[in-house]
């Protein structure tokens, strides 16, 4: 999977003026339905984690988050933290992997769109049974460049419910709502959460 060059490089770049913005912000409704789904000390991957701001925040909580993200300067952020990193894009993560869910805030967004669905099941593969995933990505089916030459490529939630349910998971928490990114740009933000089945739990009938 290939990571776009003039967004890596943006964030290597702007990564200590854009972590200073982010972390004023609220985190989205999301974050806090994901967290009630976890059990205590749940091992979670924050994909695509940035400066690791809700990495820091779920490790408060007394959960045991491993934190991925393709530039190392916005991973720096992370330093001192005890929390483990892994700086690379999904091929970075190894076959063997395992975390009761993963979180992926507006991070989805950037991998390019013929790349999406073989990476999102390797990220779900990584997934323990009973376990639950969180995106939060831009709505829509456009691909742009913004202002800041970040390549953005928005999802509709019938086409990530879709790639979802190849991998076994079904969605069931969504929520919307009006957004604005680093740069301004105006969005509707489009939030999932969708679990696998425990192990035990019963087949359909034939």
């Amino acid at each position: 999977m290939s990571v776009d060059k003039s967004t890596l490089e943006f964030y290597a770049r702007e990564a200590a003026r854009y972590n200073s913005v982010v972390q004023e912000e609220k985190f989205p409704p999301l974050f806090d339905a994901f967290v009630a789904r976890l059990t205590s000390g749940a091992s979670v991957l924050d994909f695509g984690c940035g400066g690791g701001r809700a990495a820091l925040a779920l490790q408060r909580r007394g959960f045991a988050v491993t934190a991925l993200d393709p530039s190392a300067e916005m991973l720096a952020g992370l330093d001192g933290s005890g929390i483990p990193t892994i700086c690379g894009d999904i091929e970075s993560l190894p076959l063997d992997a395992k975390f009761g869910a993963v979180l992926a805030l507006f991070s989805l967004q950037h991998i390019p769109r013929d790349d999406l669905a073989a990476s999102l099941a390797r990220l779900c593969a990584s997934i323990s049974a009973g376990g639950t995933i969180a995106i939060a990505i831009h709505e829509g089916d456009e691909s742009v460049r913004d202002a800041l030459d970040r390549l953005y490529n928005h999802w509709s939630e019938a086409s990530l419910r879709e790639m979802l349910a190849q991998s076994g998971l079904t969605v069931d928490w969504v929520e919307r709502e009006p957004s604005k990114g680093f740069n301004g740009r105006r969005f509707t933000a489009l939030y999932l959460l969708a679990a696998l089945p425990p192990v035990d739990a019963p087949h359909p009938a034939a």
